[in-house]
């Protein structure tokens, strides 16, 4: 029987909820159990946000006033309480990131690689314009290796999200990123871990993909919408157009084949005004399709709410004055092209097993190290993981190396074609900011 291992603890769990996601119990299971930690975490607020916006999928805003990043989380569903439920998880595992008190290492990478086992160099999560050198001190925490059974020391600054400590330590190089990349929470270990590696293994497609069309002009991958076969998916696409938002649908999967989506989302009665994006993973491809959807349409609902930290007014200004309607104008006119009625469920029964397949499809693209990282908090009852894939793209925005991205960019570019189109200016609202 398969089983996870981690510093020589075995967990399985059984899935007991398969609507619209795969959970071990309801949201409304899960509701009754968090809600209460709502006020444990500095929560002042949790708000159902849907009646904004005109689209009707629930939205909720959960607001932390003394959050250590963000101070407003946001949660989505297709109903109301497993939108709540999104949004206090997210605020949860934040909460987690930001208090994490983990003890660190202080030392140059070349030592530090005599002492521990670490990220290969070329694989280290470096921020945009870092002044890393191997031979300056950075400060790093230890955490395991799923795929090697070991530990491994990785960049504090990766493991942690917390603003306030860059600003402490100005004399600090601050060499990697600090996003929210692979932080994920569950009712079990197993499904926090689902969660992350689902993140990774998203946000890599999608920032392949959005590499490919921001630099060599290769199209993205658009569906087909008629020939989606999955009812609740053809139920919200319905929704959509009571509601005249269009929707664009892109099958984003690459090379890990892992079911990946990326939903573009426009007011057709407003074409002037900013696309909004979400994205999805799962190996459910309905599941994923549903999570791209619903995030599209949270961050239309979330931006209107205007409550998130990280959209500032010239942004809101930008949004109004850009020229969104040519950029509908030209996806518009992108033919869909890719057929979803023979995509087939590789899910299973149980989160080991999944986890366990997910493991192996990241593998088989040579990545080589999974690390983990266990920030739960023992009053909360909830489990909080960051989980690590060196060698994954991150966030489109904030990728550096690009070095998957720019390999699967070469292999597109037969397919490019010329085009002046950027979708750089598209709403994304990712936990955390990043």
């Amino acid at each position: 029987m398969n089983c996870i291992l981690f510093r020589g603890n075995s967990y399985r769990a059984k899935k007991g909820y398969f609507k619209g996601t795969h959970r071990i119990v309801s949201p409304e299971e899960t509701w009754e159990k968090i809600a209460p930690l709502a006020s444990q975490i500095g929560v002042s607020r949790v708000a159902n946000v849907t009646g904004l916006d005109r689209i009707g999928i629930p939205v909720t805003a959960v607001i932390r006033p003394e959050a250590l990043t963000l101070s407003t989380s946001s949660g989505k569903g297709l109903d109301l309480c497993t939108s709540l439920v999104s949004g206090l998880m997210e605020s949860l595992e934040l909460h987690c990131a930001e208090e994490a008190d983990l003890s660190y290492l202080h030392l140059p990478y070349h030592e530090l690689s005599k002492r521990v086992k670490t990220i290969p160099i070329d694989r280290l999560p470096l921020r945009k314009n870092s002044l890393f050198r191997p031979d300056w001190p950075e400060r790093w925490t230890i955490g395991w290796d799923l795929f090697n059974q070991e530990e491994v020391a990785v960049p504090l600054l990766s493991v942690i999200h917390n603003y306030k400590i860059v600003r402490q330590e100005p004399s600090e190089l601050h060499s990697f990123e600090m996003t929210s990349n692979g932080l994920a929470s569950g009712n079990h270990f197993l499904e926090a871990l689902a969660a992350g590696i689902y993140e990774l293994i998203e946000r890599d497609a999608i920032t392949c993909h959005m590499f490919a069309f921001e630099t060599v002009k290769a199209p993205l991958p658009r569906v087909r919408l008629e020939t989606i076969r999955f009812s609740k998916v053809q139920q919200v696409i319905e929704q959509l157009k009571w509601a005249r938002f269009q929707l664009l649908l892109y099958d984003c999967t690459i090379d890990t084949e892992v079911p990946v989506f990326m939903a573009t989302l426009y007011d057709q009665t407003m074409r002037h005004t900013r696309l909004s994006q979400g994205y999805g993973a799962h190996l459910e491809p309905e599941v994923a399709m549903i999570r791209a959807i619903t995030e599209a349409v949270q961050g239309s609902t979330i931006g209107i709410a205007g409550s998130r930290d990280d959209i500032f007014f010239s942004q809101l200004k930008q949004g109004k004055q850009s020229d969104s309607e040519q950029t509908i104008t030209a996806l518009e006119n992108q033919p869909a092209t890719v057929d979803v009625s023979q995509l087939e469920s590789v899910a299973t029964s149980t989160l080991e097993e999944d986890v366990t397949l997910l493991m192996e499809k990241i593998r088989n693209v040579g990545i080589t190290q999974l690390l983990v990282f266990d920030l739960s908090k023992e009053d909360l009852g909830v489990s909080v993981l960051r989980v690590i894939a060196p060698g994954l793209e991150g966030y489109f925005s904030h990728v550096v190396s690009a070095q998957r991205a720019k390999i699967f960019a070469e292999k597109q570019k037969p397919h490019a074609r010329e085009s002046l189109l950027s979708l750089k200016q598209s709403l994304h609202l990712p936990a955390g900011g990043i």
